[in-house]
């Protein structure tokens, strides 16, 4: 019975792991399927842990190794889902390309009726304008990913950003989501993100007015 809850162990990490690790695949199933299959992967482990535990005879050792290894491997992925998003779904990562030398806030409003983001490579392409403000009919997904912004200069050229905490040289600031929810609506009918760019002294700046 430990080896059977040991393989149902390995095969729930791996399908969970199939799905944090392609973003189109994430999506399709949402959120609740990946849920089941995180509380399948945690109970046949514990499960797995305790009957191996109790059990006689060599393979209990591989059962026992195998819930543990699961185990690790699951509490690993997750602490890294909710330390991104607090979700347990992948999403396509969004990469900002914004006029070379604008300094100020960045709106992007989406399900706005706009022309849908590009995707290009896995990513979506997120163009800015030099006012700062970009609507899209593309809806946001939900989850977690890691997003790029880059300086988009005349002739091409990106350079990249960087997002960091205080006193580390960061570019971008204060990212943050708002909601739009009609009155009859369920769940939000549009989603706005906002983030500042520029150098710490001027997002600061921009904080005492």
């Amino acid at each position: 019975m430990g080896l059977i809850c040991a393989s149902a162990a390995v095969l729930g990490l791996l399908a969970l792991y199939l799905t944090w690790i392609s973003p189109g695949v994430s999506q399709k199933l949402g959120a609740g399927t990946v849920h089941i299959f995180a509380l399948v992967l945690f109970y046949s482990t514990v499960a797995g842990i305790v009957l191996n535990l109790a059990g006689s005879g060599a393979g209990r050792f591989i059962g026992l190794g195998s819930c543990v290894a699961t185990g690790i491997w699951w509490f690993v992925l997750a602490s890294g889902a909710a330390l991104s998003m607090g979700t347990v779904t992948a999403r396509h990562p969004t990469r900002f390309l914004i006029p070379s030398g604008y300094v100020g806030w960045v709106t992007v409003e989406y399900g706005d009726g706009g022309p849908p983001l590009e995707m290009s490579k896995g990513a979506y392409i997120c163009r800015v304008p030099s006012s700062g403000v970009v609507s899209t009919s593309s809806p946001m997904e939900e989850g977690w990913a890691t997003d790029r912004y880059f300086y988009l200069s005349a002739d091409g050229k990106l350079t990249k950003l960087p997002q960091t905490l205080p006193g580390k040289g960061g570019m971008v600031w204060s990212e943050w989501i708002s909601s739009d929810q009609g009155v009859r609506a369920k769940t939000p009918n549009r989603l706005t993100e906002s983030f500042y760019v520029g150098t710490e002294s001027q997002y600061l700046a921009t904080q005492k007015h």
